[in-house]
């Protein structure tokens, strides 16, 4: 570690950032994760002719999420990110209800968006910072907020409307 020069201020240590799946999220849409590496274009996919257009879509999602999943995409945004082709999303509000919300009342109050695309990258880049996570109910996808993000792998994650989540509920801006 060395010394301490007299006089000379300490080097402030951050916290480590973790990512999200480091810090293990709960669910079975993070059991799978694939890795897309730096740079990856799927435009020789789009052209290939012995693809499905099933493999050509999920290459094309692939190829467009991995720079906002920091190259680490887990199999649920894959679904999250169909789901906000239909322009609505299924968002629990606590006791496992749910209600459909538009895409854009979901990122209206945390983010400054001017187009369907901007859109759509900010409810990803809230889904890869742990702000909501993706839960399956039935084949539906449906986003949780989460009131309390784990700061360390091990952590749990605590949920708006969770018996937990309630004093913190009161603090957590609404996204």
């Amino acid at each position: 570690m060395g010394r301490h020069k007299p006089g000379k201020p300490r080097r402030r240590r951050h916290p480590a950032a973790y990512t999200l799946r480091q810090l293990e999220p709960p669910g079975g849409g993070y059991e799978e994760w694939i890795h897309v590496p730096r740079g990856t274009d799927a435009s020789h996919a789009v052209n290939d002719p012995q693809l499905t257009d099933a493999a050509r879509d999920m290459m094309v999602r692939m190829a467009r999420l991995g720079p906002l999943y920091d190259s680490e995409l887990p199999m649920c945004a894959l679904d999250l990110d169909a789901a906000i082709d239909a322009g609505r999303l299924g968002l629990i509000t606590g006791d496992d209800k749910g209600v459909l919300v538009a895409v854009e009342d979901i990122v209206g109050g945390v983010d400054k968006v001017d187009t369907e695309a901007d859109v759509r990258e900010s409810i990803h880049r809230l889904h890869a910072h742990g702000v909501m996570l993706v839960e399956f109910h039935g084949d539906v996808p449906m986003l949780r907020i989460v009131a309390g993000k784990p700061e360390k792998p091990g952590e749990p994650w605590i949920f708006r409307g969770s018996p937990e989540g309630t004093s913190r509920d009161r603090l957590t801006p609404t996204p």
